[in-house]
């Protein structure tokens, strides 16, 4: 199971699956059946707020508090990952 918060819940495809992310980095797709773990969705550091999955459950992905967005192909492949842009350093005007 989880060790935090459950923080998002998706049902996809024909409703036989879940994709559901918690506070403890953790983002599963889950058996709505049973319950049972089908695969684990690995790289996150921190809180993961939300996850999601598409129609078909080929492609998932999840962002946090990391303020980084992972993407994932149904096999728990990293397929990219989108961070947060930087702050600008402002020079100063001479």
């Amino acid at each position: 199971g989880f060790e935090k918060e459950v923080s998002s819940v998706r049902f996809f495809g024909e409703g036989d699956a879940v994709i559901a992310s918690a506070g403890d980095r953790k983002v599963r797709m889950i058996n709505s059946v049973n319950g049972g773990n089908m695969r684990d969705f690995a790289g996150m550091t921190d809180y993961v707020y939300a996850a999601d999955a598409s129609a078909d459950g080929k492609t998932i992905l999840a962002g946090g508090q990391e303020s980084v967005l992972r993407v994932w192909n149904d096999q728990g492949q990293v397929i990219a990952t989108f961070e947060a842009p930087k702050p600008q350093e402002q020079t100063a005007a001479k």
